[in-house]
Formats: C-alpha cells, structure tokens, sequence
C-alpha cells in the first residue's frame, strides 16, 4: 500500500509558495476594523498544549511571525485570550463585515522563558515537538518549485491519544483554520520526505481526527507543509 500519491497542488496552494501556517482574513470590499485587545499581561499557570503550538513556530522558526487566527464562536475568542494572547506583546480583533480574527505578535521573555523551561524539563507536548522540534537545517527552508502528495491515511497505524488536550487543540483548529478555508496547514521543521513519516507521534495523532492529508516536498525532499481536513 503505497504511502503518497502525487497530486496537483495542495487545496489550492500555489506550488511556488511553499507552506502556509498564519492565516489572513479572506479579501473583501468592507473596510477592516482593528481594535487593540489587552489581554493579561502575564500568563498564569502551564503554558497549556494549544499555547504552545503557537509559541513553539515562533521560538523555533521565525522570531518576528504573526499569528492571524480566524474567530467564529464567542467560546474560541474567550480560549484564544485566556490561553493564547497572554504570551504575546500585541493582540488585535480585525473585524471585516461579520468576519473576525485575532492577530497575535512579539513573544512576552516570559513566555519565552516558560516554553524553554517545558523543553529542559521534557515536559513540552509530544505534537508540538514532534513538529517543531527537530534540529532545523540549511534544507528545511523551499528552494525551487515544490510537489504535492496526497496521503493515504489507510497506510498509518492511527493513534488517537487519549489525553483531553489533543481533542482540545484539534476541536480549536476545527472551529478556526479548518472552518474558515476549509484546511489546516502546519509547517514542520526538518521533515524528511520517505516512510518514518507514518511513524511520526504527530502523524499517527491526526490520521485519528482527520478526514484527509497531503504533504508539500520541496527540492531537497524536505516536508513544507502539512495539510489536513
């Protein structure tokens, strides 16, 4: 059973573009309103599992990204400000028409400094680090056009865990990325393009929740992008 299937493009990604992983608000001919948010200035308690998946592309891949999360339920803009926005200097509610999202920049040292502390005492999410944090390299960044392959999912020995956080985390991806454009798209650091992908602690967790997934290579058999519905 074979584990990819070349495709063209991936839900209607440009190949040239490599991964997508902060999402903008879809173009419209209304006006955007932005309202600066303040959010507690220090965070309180663990960093939960759906903090960190947002803090750890920051600490791991690029300093100065924004996260743009799209906002359709009361219930999801509450979580994202009591769990999300208190690790970051900047949080803004961008209302276009009747769409909403919030935009999150600049990590608080707090933060960085309790994400650091999960990573040194082995106490960091198996997903998030299964994702984020294996050694980077020169070849994890797209060089030159880039290949899309569906996944058979029937080839991966699904894994649901058992533990609340994961089905809290994918609920939360549900009811914003994957509600507003129909899929997510993770970016994973220094994927290798062959067969451990099924092996992957990651991989076997979504394969559970999932209904599809396809992957984008660039040149050097590197994974860009991850995406689900």
């Amino acid at each position: 059973m074979e584990l990819f299937e070349e495709i063209q493009g991936i839900g209607g990604a440009e190949e040239d573009t490599g991964a997508v992983s902060f999402i903008q608000v879809k173009q419209a001919s209304v006006r955007p309103r932005f309202e600066a948010v303040l959010a507690d200035s220090l965070a309180s308690g663990p960093m939960t599992a759906l903090a960190q998946f947002f803090v750890a592309p920051i600490m791991w891949t690029d300093v100065h990204a924004v996260w743009h999360i799209p906002v359709r339920e009361d219930g999801v803009y509450r979580q994202i400000l009591c769990e999300i926005a208190p690790h970051f200097e900047k949080t803004t509610k961008v209302t276009t028409g009747e769409a909403v999202q919030v935009n999150l920049q600049g990590l608080r040292e707090h933060s960085k400094s309790m994400f650091m502390s999960l990573v040194s005492d082995h106490r960091l999410h198996p997903i998030v680090e299964d994702l984020y944090a294996r050694k980077a390299d020169d070849e994890q960044m797209p060089a030159g056009r880039t290949k899309s392959y569906k996944v058979n999912l029937q080839a991966i020995a699904a894994h649901l865990p058992q533990e609340h956080a994961f089905r809290e985390l994918w609920d939360f991806f549900k009811h914003t990325f994957i509600h507003h454009q129909e899929i997510l798209i993770l970016m994973p650091v220094n994927w290798t393009f062959d067969e451990t992908f099924k092996d992957s602690v990651a991989i076997k967790a979504f394969a559970g929740v999932c209904t599809s997934m396809s992957v984008q290579v660039n040149e050097q058999k590197r994974i860009t992008a991850l995406c689900m519905q």
